[in-house]
């Protein structure tokens, strides 16, 4: 119960960082003359903005609820199989595969939202850790081995939406629990 409780802590922080940082600002309106952003400033002095570098700004504050994301669903995803069987277990799996799928989609798009499609690819390269490969080993094998479905997860929700990306080429082969 610890280990939830503490997983489920780091995501709210994480959620909550990202929302601070990316909050609307309350800037006073600007005159009709004035430039609508930086970009354009920027654009009217020969420079060119980084669409990215606020992004890159916030990357320590996010590093480390991310990294304690990869941990926490690498140690489920490693547990016994027969761990998932129970309401309990099967409850715990669909949560944490959820909880980390969907952070990961949220933090991209809102990059994208933020940045633009650079963005959007910045915060994938973020993703594409070792730990993110075997995190998506274990879910393709876990998925087929028959232990969740897709259908698990709410259809268009952002976890189904990158879980099916990741399980696109997954049989399933496995009864799970039926054995």
């Amino acid at each position: 119960m610890t280990k939830i409780a503490v997983a489920i802590w780091a995501l709210v922080m994480i959620q909550l960082s990202v929302w601070t940082y990316f909050a609307p600002s309350r800037e006073p309106p600007r005159s009709a003359g004035a430039p609508e952003n930086r970009a354009s400033t920027d654009a009217a002095a020969g420079t060119k903005a980084d669409p990215v570098d606020g992004l890159r700004k916030n990357e320590s504050y996010m590093l480390l609820g991310r990294e304690k994301s990869r941990k926490y669903i690498v140690d489920k995803l490693s547990e016994p199989w027969s761990s998932f069987c129970g309401e309990a277990g099967r409850k715990g799996l669909i949560g944490s595969i959820g909880g980390y799928y969907y952070h990961r989609h949220d933090e991209i798009r809102v990059a994208r939202e933020v940045a633009g499609a650079e963005g959007a690819k910045f915060m994938q390269d973020l993703y594409k850790t070792p730990e993110d490969s075997q995190i998506d080993r274990l879910t393709q094998q876990t998925y087929a081995n028959g232990y969740f479905k897709l259908a698990d997860f709410k259809n268009g929700s952002f976890e189904r939406i990158i879980l099916t990306e990741v399980l696109r080429d997954e049989k399933v082969h496995g009864k799970g629990c039926d054995n």
